[in-house]
């Protein structure tokens, strides 16, 4: 109850003249009712000071779903709550509603996975402004006063892919399917691969597309570069829904086996193509691990145990690459089996 609350009620027994006694026990009534107060009003405060916002880059989506399994258990085991939020679709607009959104209930902090960061600058750096300690992941940004910028290093992961496609195939043409220019990840992913692939002359690189999230025009994409690049030797998907359009066109085509194929993430689905011989190749990130960290970071940041450089730091060993080979060893299984975060 509300101090102005308790001197309404109280008031006008309370502080007229009365005889001593009667003074006596409404002062302490008052004090008994405004203590009581102030204690639950500070209950409230410290269980607010125990809430963390957290945005994911999407909804209903594995990846996001295994980033946030993370972010619960790192959470839960320093005491603390989330309240997650995802815009509905890979929208940048969607994306600064969901952060002013999170912002407007004034969490602790707030960690924002950023898909379209160079749009979500200016609602990042706001909710900085208004004093909510924040910590940026996923995408490399630059926004004074953040905590930290925790990111995997997505050229790495665009190396990795042609060094193992590579060592498959010795030569051939090469294609890329992406996902949509501006989204940082990808195209670092994009970047890191073509740079690598000129240390490897025999490797032809014909092109790329992109086809966002839908799988029809993925497959349309593969289809037409199939027509007039036949002997197509290789893949590389920077991401989940361009490749499964990809294997759509390649099935159809009768290739399935002939194309070496080379995805990204180890979600469930792409788990299932391994198996089936129809990609060669994932390589996943560590979303768990990347939330674990980030909220860890968050609290130590709140509690005073750390203070936040304010920099991109980098989660080190950030990617695990799976091929049929390797896929049933313990230390890879935990990366995509259902519950391993």
């Amino acid at each position: 109850m509300s101090y102005e609350r308790v001197r309404a009620r109280l008031g006008a027994r309370a502080f007229r003249p009365v005889l001593a006694l009667s003074l006596t026990v409404a002062v302490a009534a008052f004090v008994a009712i405004f203590g009581g107060a102030s204690s639950a009003a500070s209950t409230n405060a410290t269980s607010a000071s125990k809430s963390i916002g957290f945005m994911l880059g999407v909804q209903n989506n594995p990846f996001y779903e295994t980033e946030q399994c993370g972010a619960n258990k790192a959470a839960k085991a320093r005491g603390y709550s989330v309240d997650f939020q995802a815009p509905a679709q890979f929208d940048s607009g969607l994306s600064v509603q969901v952060i002013d959104a999170l912002a407007a209930k004034k969490p602790a902090g707030l960690i924002v996975d950023p898909v379209f960061p160079t749009q979500e600058q200016s609602a990042i750096e706001g909710v900085i402004k208004s004093g909510i300690p924040l910590l940026s992941i996923q995408e490399t940004l630059n926004a004074p006063g953040q905590i930290e910028n925790l990111v995997s290093q997505h050229t790495q992961l665009g190396v990795m892919a042609a060094d193992l496609l590579a060592k498959k195939i010795g030569s051939g043409e090469v294609y890329v399917s992406d996902f949509q220019q501006g989204s940082e990840s990808t195209d670092d992913r994009r970047i890191g691969f073509l740079s690598e692939l000129k240390k490897y002359p025999n490797l032809k690189y014909i092109g790329d597309s992109f086809t966002g999230t839908d799988l029809t025009k993925a497959a349309q994409a593969m289809s037409s570069i199939l027509l007039r690049h036949p002997n197509l030797k290789a893949v590389f998907g920077t991401n989940l829904y361009s490749i499964e359009g990809d294997l759509t066109a390649i099935q159809q085509a009768g290739k399935t086996g002939q194309i070496t194929v080379i995805s990204t993430d180890t979600l469930p689905i792409e788990i299932g193509w391994l198996q089936k011989g129809q990609v060669y190749a994932l390589i996943g990130q560590r979303p768990a691990a990347l939330a674990e960290k980030a909220v860890n970071d968050l609290i130590d940041s709140l509690e005073g145990k750390a203070k936040g450089s304010g920099k991109t730091v980098f989660l080190p060993n950030p990617f695990v690459t799976i091929t049929k080979a390797n896929m049933n060893q313990p230390a890879i299984k935990t990366q995509y089996e259902n519950g391993h975060c």
